[in-house]
C-alpha cells in the first residue's frame, strides 16, 4: 500500500518512490499533516502511544471518519 497524503501532486512523487521531506516552522501544520496522512495511509484499528509517539488516536480517528476510511 503506498503513502496517501491525499494531494495529488505529493502523492504523485510519492508513487515513485521519491524522497520526500516535510518541513514547516508551523508545528501545528505539520501535526495535522502527519496525522491526516496516518488516516488515509494506514488499516489502523489500535493505535499504541509510546511516551515520546506524539501520535494522537483520536485525531486519526477523526481523519478516518472525515474521509471515510476505517482500519480492516
Amino acid at each position: 500500500m503506498a503513502l496517501t497524503t491525499g494531494f495529488g501532486e505529493l502523492d504523485s512523487l510519492l508513487a515513485r518512490d521519491e524522497l520526500v521531506e516535510f518541513y514547516s516552522t508551523d508545528w501545528g501544520l505539520l501535526r495535522l499533516f502527519y496525522h491526516r496522512v496516518i488516516a488515509l495511509s494506514s488499516p489502523i484499528l489500535v493505535v499504541i502511544v509510546a511516551e515520546r509517539g506524539g501520535l494522537d488516536p483520536q485525531l486519526v480517528e477523526r481523519f478516518q471518519r472525515t474521509f471515510g476510511v476505517r482500519g480492516t
